[in-house]
């Protein structure tokens, strides 16, 4: 049986390792990636089920890869959860998810919202 791919993108390679950390009890394939324009050019090759997107990073932001995203993939082949410290507005968050981001799960992150979060993902 094929294990679904799921990607983190976040420039801090701490939240990355601690991410990938709650996640390994899940059968999935982790990809990690500091840079999102990486990210982004294997998307076709790794075809991930969720991404986990930092909506703030040096390369690009959050609304600007959901804009990429789009352009590569159809509405539903891929689900984005977005990691932030950030506090968005309803109308923001509203805004993302026209973009595509499912949810918006913030920073600390809490291992068990984050586990039930992509369990519920990878079971739609």
């Amino acid at each position: 049986m094929l294990k679904y791919k799921l990607f983190i993108i976040d420039d801090s390679g701490t939240t990355r390792k601690v991410i990938e950390s709650y996640l390994r009890e899940l059968d999935i394939e982790i990809h990690q990636y500091e840079n999102p324009l990486t990210a982004l050019e294997e998307v076709d090759l790794h075809d991930p089920k969720v991404i986990l997107l930092d909506y703030r990073m040096p390369e690009i932001n959050g609304d600007e890869f959901m804009i990429k995203l789009s352009e590569k993939l159809k509405i539903g082949e891929s689900t984005t959860l977005l990691i932030s410290g950030e506090d968005f507005s309803d109308d923001q968050k509203i805004g993302l998810r026209t973009l595509g981001v499912h949810k918006v799960i913030a920073k600390p992150i809490v291992k068990d919202e984050l586990l039930e979060e992509v369990k519920a993902l990878l079971a739609a």
